[in-house]
């Protein structure tokens, strides 16, 4: 069973840990974190570039939208966008993230 811990009052914060060894593969992990979080007017496109390279975007952005993150570039998509995105139907969240990427693929 992942994130089983025989001591049960750990089991919560071994299943979250599971849950996020995506982050290890991140090429925003590689990178200044500082390009993630954006001051107020600031462009995205460095971030977004790095975001459309990296194999773990999709799970970055469903941890960002199942944790409601309110900072930074995440799974190539700014907060607005991803407020966006979380109002459509969940089935079509993968659809749209592979469509961003591409653009995000793009971006010079």
């Amino acid at each position: 069973m992942a994130g089983y811990n025989e001591n049960s009052n750990h089991f919560e914060r071994s299943a979250r840990q599971d849950r996020l060894d995506w982050q290890s593969d991140a090429l925003c992990a590689q990178t200044n974190p500082e390009l993630f979080v954006l001051d107020k007017g600031e462009k995205p496109t460095e971030a977004k570039k790095i975001c459309g390279k990296c194999d773990v975007g999709l799970q970055c952005l469903h941890e960002a939208l199942k944790t409601n993150e309110r900072k930074g570039i995440m799974g190539g998509m700014t907060v607005s966008e991803r407020d966006k995105i979380n109002k459509t139907n969940p089935k079509d969240i993968e659809t749209k993230y592979f469509a961003v990427r591409a653009i995000n693929r793009r971006l010079k």
